[in-house]
């Protein structure tokens, strides 16, 4: 669970750690079948924590190989959530936005509630990290809106009609469909459940996932220092975040 509700579950560096540690402990515990992924509170997860006291700030002063081995290494950390070798599902409500709507692209499954809220409102402050997932999860033509056109969002009708989510419920039935449905994947036999996650996601890298992954990193870095999202540092470092988030479309040139 994510469990930093007064945050509204946004992740900083020791939150992502501590969730990948997590599930690489249930993934060696025999007992368990299913690892599920939720948030605690009102919602999943506003996705990155990005105040200036997070241990992982954005705009913090970074040379290019720094930037891209930090990248990398999140990258890997969420790799490590969709390699581990048990069915994972995500119980998404309320918001997921930014870094966590690429963890619960990184699971096997989505369930969602309807009026979940899914996408990025990050700002024009990079390019290709996320992309690879959302072109994954939703095709070519949604996922060129998503990056285009920045601070665009799916309903959880959308993400389940689109392909983000396997199925989207009223949220007072969250909860026990997921239980449900992790219920009935916990009757087959844990060997096969294995072997079948190895070769899904063998398959998915001889297509690409895992490069493609890694280019997106590659493209991040680049982006960062490009005058736009210079443009927009700058921004948010004269008005606070908030206004930021709220006023770069008209504020930058």
């Amino acid at each position: 669970t994510l469990n930093r509700p007064e945050k509204m579950n946004a992740m900083g560096v020791a939150m992502q750690r501590e969730l990948v540690a997590a599930v690489l402990e249930a993934g060696k515990d025999d007992e368990v079948r299913v690892i599920v992924i939720k948030g605690a509170g009102r919602c999943f997860s506003a996705g990155w924590d990005i105040e200036p006291s997070s241990p992982d700030p954005i705009f913090g002063k970074y040379t290019i190989i720094q930037d891209l081995e930090r990248l990398r290494e999140k990258e890997n950390r969420l790799l490590t959530i969709r390699d581990v070798l048990k069915p994972t599902i995500a119980q998404i409500h309320g918001y997921c936005l930014a870094g966590a709507a690429h963890i619960a692209a990184m699971c096997d499954i989505a369930i969602v509630a309807e009026d979940a809220i899914i996408g990025d409102r990050s700002g024009p402050q990079g390019a290709g990290f996320i992309t690879p997932m959302w072109l994954w999860a939703l095709g070519s033509r949604k996922a060129r809106e998503m990056r285009f056109a920045i601070g665009t969002t799916l309903s959880g009708v959308e993400a389940e009609r689109l392909g983000f989510a396997n199925k989207a419920v009223p949220a007072d039935r969250l909860e026990a469909e997921v239980n449900e449905l992790a219920t009935r994947i916990a009757q087959t036999p844990l060997d096969l459940l294995k072997l079948d996650k190895m070769l899904l996601n063998r398959a998915e890298d001889l297509m690409g996932y895992r490069a493609i992954a890694e280019l997106g990193s590659d493209i991040d870095v680049i982006a960062r220092v490009t005058p736009g999202a210079k443009a927009y540092h700058d921004l948010v470092k004269e008005r606070g975040l908030k206004r930021a988030l709220k006023e770069w479309p008209e504020a930058l040139p």
